[in-house]
């Protein structure tokens, strides 16, 4: 399984498009058995997640606990971040 923390603020004007990516990647992956959480955290109520990714802005994507892109990935970028950390797992 792989935890995906979409990092949010609310004046944000992409973080709605890279949570609506996330979603269609994930909903894709469970159709292949990959299971996936996926969980939205709004930085200005949770400043610590901020600081313990050291981002400056939003929206910013989380993978088991990793920073990988800062700003609105495709949808094959968000695919491979999640497949990446499938492999790693096992």
């Amino acid at each position: 399984m792989v935890r995906v923390e979409v990092l949010t603020s609310p004046r944000c004007a992409y973080c709605n498009t890279v949570k609506m990516r996330v979603s269609k990647v994930v909903d894709d992956l469970k159709k292949q058995n990959v299971f996936v959480i996926v969980e939205e955290v709004d930085v200005l109520k949770q400043p610590e997640i901020r600081l313990k990714y050291e981002i400056t802005s939003t929206p910013a994507l989380v993978v088991n606990g990793r920073l990988v892109f800062v700003g609105v990935p495709h949808e094959d970028e968000i695919r491979r971040f999640i497949e990446e950390a499938c492999v790693k797992r096992t």
